[in-house]
């Protein structure tokens, strides 16, 4: 009896670990940006993407769930206003819903040209550096 119990914890343990893998993700479609979210930064290319319609990848990268959350504002990205562990979403014009570590998402938002503040707003991530600034031209 302990013999059986044994192979089927053994093979539960053996399925888990298959399921928890990261499966491929497909090619980021022609022109995309990709966002990539790790403990604690924001990574953004460096080039400024022109306003209009913009497609972001956007990858958590990270070992624990990141979101992201684009604002517009001309405030510096360290210097938004913080809350309860929170930044404030004053001029948030899109965002994600929370991404599990190696989960990524196309978004897909229109921006007009500005300065933007790319941040995590997971409970103190933002506090942690988790904020990039974004010029658009």
């Amino acid at each position: 009896m302990k013999a059986q119990l044994l192979v089927i914890l053994s093979a539960v343990a053996l399925v888990s670990a298959a399921c928890g893998t990261a499966t491929a993700q497909p090619p980021a479609p022609s022109g995309a940006i990709t966002v990539e979210l790790t403990e604690w930064r924001v990574v953004v290319p460096s080039s400024t993407p022109q306003a209009g319609s913009l497609m972001f990848v956007v990858k958590n990268s990270g070992s624990i769930a990141h979101d992201l959350m684009i604002l517009k504002t001309d405030l510096p990205a360290d210097k938004i206003p913080q809350a309860n562990g929170k930044a404030s979403e004053d001029g948030k014009v899109a965002g994600t819903a929370v991404l599990n570590p190696g989960q990524s998402v196309n978004l897909t938002v229109t921006l007009a040209a500005g300065n933007y503040v790319f941040i995590c707003n997971e409970l103190g991530h933002y506090a942690l550096g988790m904020h990039t600034a974004v010029r658009v031209g």
